[in-house]
């Protein structure tokens, strides 16, 4: 994968055709795209984008319009809800 720089900490990685390979296992064991037949697989991945955020960088904000769905691929992020930190942490993934 190469790297396109879109803002501080935030690179949007461009992806070969090995990657949606390696998309679709990750996506299998995802319990939204679990269900989905090769072929609804197939015209969902071209929309999908790959992402790599610096440590500590914000994602979204809490109350802003929701326009994406986020899969942790490796790494951890913190979830603020009202004053409250939840940390989620990828174990395993995309194997």
């Amino acid at each position: 994968m190469r790297y396109a720089k879109i803002s501080t900490g935030m690179k949007k990685l461009r992806m070969a055709d090995d990657d949606y390979t390696q998309l679709s296992r990750v996506f299998r064991k995802v319990d939204f795209f679990a269900a989905m037949t090769v072929g609804e697989m197939e015209q969902v991945l071209p929309y999908i984008s790959l992402w790599q955020f610096a440590k500590g960088e914000r994602i979204f904000k809490q109350g802003e319009k929701g326009d994406a769905f986020y899969i942790i691929n490796k790494g951890s992020v913190c979830v603020r809800i009202k004053n409250v930190a939840i940390f989620l942490k990828c174990h395993g993934c995309g194997k």
